[in-house]
């Protein structure tokens, strides 16, 4: 008669089987779970550096927007520079009296003979009375008088004290409105003018040909933050009294629906506001499961070589941008509880003049 195995060796074995079962199958999961992390690591490094390239490729083919960066900070008096406390309402636009800086570099002479009051814009011409009046009109019986000309000259025209650039007119600055409006209190000394580059939060780009804006910055999205676009394209020259201004005013593109009253304005506070309108002005152009815990670019020089010819600068415009991204707590897969996603980027461009 054969022996079988008594209920004691059963049992011993079933224990060992199971207890290699366990070790075989929690080393299976850590091993899977390892692997699967490194995977999602390696696909949001993928698509970060995929969104770098994206940006850098958008940089590379526009120029440093002045003019708007000249609005922001001298108008507006709100300049994202880093840690500059500003407050963005939600009636804050974009786009707006582009020309206005430009115009910081013009002469604007004078609307009388003895050079006491300044023409702010347009040249004037004498009428048979002697009168001067508005050229061109009807009534001139000479021609533009050459102390009324608005000559470029190179140079920052208002005198005053502190720093002259795009980012920081401490003092006052031209508007180039006929009378009334002409000299405004200007932005708060946040730049120093003996520096070479500024670091601000938003990127304001122009098109080579300067009829688009690009406006690049962090877009808050509930807990987390996107990286967003928002396009801008040129209007007509202002007028004032049937006369035309230096200065024109930008729309949003047609890809955008924008909106401020009846018009078609692009606003900065849609970059601030949450939620609750992710996808009605500016759109996001990063991967929902990446978080961009921070943004910041440097720019250089701080005024426009082209406009700013008397200060002889060498340096081409530059562009530093400087990325900090994080797995979005939108990310489906819980793989970050024990290695938490963390990735910085950092990419200098050199534009071509």
């Amino acid at each position: 008669m054969k022996k079988g195995f008594t209920l004691v060796e059963i049992l011993v074995v079933m224990s060992i089987f199971s207890l290699v079962s366990m070790v075989a199958l929690n080393a299976f999961f850590s091993t899977y779970k390892v692997q699967m992390q490194s995977s999602s690591t390696n696909a949001l490094i993928s698509e970060s550096r995929v969104l770098m390239d994206k940006v850098v490729r958008i940089v590379e083919a526009n120029k440093i927007d002045y003019e708007e960066y000249f609005y922001q900070c001298n108008v507006q008096k709100k300049c994202p520079l880093i840690n500059y406390e500003n407050t963005v309402d939600p009636n804050d636009q974009l786009g707006q009296k582009d020309g206005l800086y430009t115009w910081q570099f013009f002469d604007p002479g004078f609307r009388d003979a003895n050079l006491n009051i300044p023409d702010s814009f347009g040249l004037v011409c004498q009428e048979n009375t002697g009168e001067l009046i508005d050229y061109p009109n009807e009534n001139c019986v000479s021609g533009p008088l050459r102390f009324s000309e608005d000559i470029h000259i190179g140079s920052f025209y208002a005198d005053a004290p502190g720093n002259k650039n795009a980012f920081s007119l401490v003092g006052s600055y031209n508007d180039n409105n006929v009378e009334g409006e002409r000299n405004l209190l200007a932005g708060k000394n946040y730049v120093n003018s003996d520096l070479e580059s500024v670091i601000v939060s938003e990127l304001y780009l122009k098109s080579m040909d300067g009829n688009k804006k690009i406006i690049i910055g962090r877009e808050l999205n509930g807990e987390n933050s996107m990286l967003s676009i928002l396009e801008l394209i040129a209007g007509a020259y202002e007028e004032d009294n049937g006369v035309k201004k230096n200065s024109k005013n930008f729309t949003c593109a047609p890809k955008y629906e924008c909106g401020l009253g009846n018009a078609d304005i692009g606003v900065r506070h849609d970059f601030y506001d949450g939620q609750e309108s992710l996808f009605d002005q500016a759109k996001p152009i990063s991967p929902f499961r990446l978080n961009i815990e921070s943004l910041w670019f440097q720019l250089s020089p701080l005024n426009d070589r082209e406009q700013n010819f008397v200060a002889n600068i060498k340096t081409p415009q530059t562009v530093t941008i400087s990325m900090v991204l994080t797995a979005s707590n939108q990310n489906n897969l819980n793989l970050f509880t024990i290695s938490p996603f963390r990735y910085i980027l950092n990419k200098t461009i050199v534009l071509k003049d």
